[in-house]
């Protein structure tokens, strides 16, 4: 049960640090 709930923070962090790497490259784009 634990493991789950640990799991799912780090995915949420992973997603989390996707989405700014996302951001990162959109804004090099358009600059």
């Amino acid at each position: 049960m634990v493991k789950v709930i640990i799991d799912k923070e780090k995915i949420r962090d992973m997603l989390f640090m996707c989405g700014i790497e996302q951001m990162e490259i959109m804004a090099s784009l358009f600059r």
